[in-house]
């Protein structure tokens, strides 16, 4: 069953992109940074990742709620890499992907399908 989309979740990551969190919680880049031009091979899939979600620190299905002590905003791929994981284990996924030399982790992979559509 998917998820649902809540109001107040939708209202939450608003504020948090007005409030100033200019970079994803757990890779560290500003949201953006990575977005290939409309034209580029390869662009569809960039802007797939580049998507700001809402993270729960705490997971909904371990408990945590949407609220703004226990949400951050990351991109899709990070958020997806943190699934439902405890948070001492997303504090250390947000160790690991901040020390990728500045880029995420999908990034060599996508330079891989960029490399291949423009041979």
């Amino acid at each position: 069953m998917p998820k649902k989309k809540t109001k107040n979740g939708k209202s939450l990551r608003r504020r948090l992109i007005a409030g100033g969190q200019p970079a994803c919680f757990y890779c560290g880049l500003p949201f953006g940074s990575f977005i290939l031009p409309k034209n580029t091979p390869g662009a569809a899939k960039s802007r797939r990742f580049a998507c700001i979600t809402l993270e729960h620190l705490v997971a909904r299905s371990l408990g945590g709620g949407t609220t703004k002590e226990n949400c951050v905003l990351a991109h899709q791929w990070c958020n997806n890499a943190a699934a439902n994981r405890a948070l001492p284990d997303k504090l250390i996924l947000k160790e690991t992907l901040s020390k990728n030399n500045g880029l995420p982790p999908w990034w060599p992979s996508l330079q891989k399908i960029i490399e291949k559509q423009s041979a």
